[in-house]
C-alpha cells in the first residue's frame, strides 16, 4: 500500500501536474492497482483476512 498526499500549492503547479499525470498513467497500467479513498481503505482492511490484527502480533 502506498499513500500519497499532495498540497495544492505545490502539486498544482504546471510542472507537477505533468509529473502527476505521468505517474498516474504508469500506476494505472500495472495489474492489480487500485485507487481508494481513506474510508475505502479502512473498510477493506477491516474486512480483509490478510490484515494483521494487534492480538496476532503480541
Amino acid at each position: 500500500m502506498m499513500s500519497i498526499s499532495a498540497h495544492d500549492r505545490i502539486s498544482g503547479t504546471p510542472q507537477m501536474v505533468r509529473v502527476w499525470d505521468e505517474f498516474l498513467t504508469y500506476a494505472r497500467s500495472k495489474p492489480g492497482m487500485a485507487f481508494m479513498r481513506k474510508d475505502d481503505i479502512a473498510r477493506y482492511a477491516l474486512t480483509s483476512p490478510l490484515t494483521v490484527r494487534e492480538s496476532e502480533t503480541i
